[in-house]
């Protein structure tokens, strides 16, 4: 956000993008642990990551292609 002059302040997108990027990273370590087929748990972790990564995409690139506001 700052490289974009915006101010340093994470909105609720900017924390769900966090949340679900961190839930997939703990989902793939824990992969072997987990209730579920290591496959299905390791296509579950790649679905969360990706699901951050399009918020990002979504939230992000308006402000990476206009002017910084002011």
């Amino acid at each position: 956000l700052g490289h974009a002059g915006r101010p340093l302040k994470a909105g609720k997108g900017a924390v769900a993008i966090f949340v679900l990027v961190i839930i997939g990273a703990l989902v793939r370590i824990f992969a072997n642990w987990l209730p579920l087929e290591y496959l299905q748990a390791v296509a579950l972790a790649g679905i969360l990551w990706s699901m951050g990564f399009l918020l990002f995409v979504i939230l992000w690139a308006p402000m990476l292609v206009t002017r910084k506001p002011g």
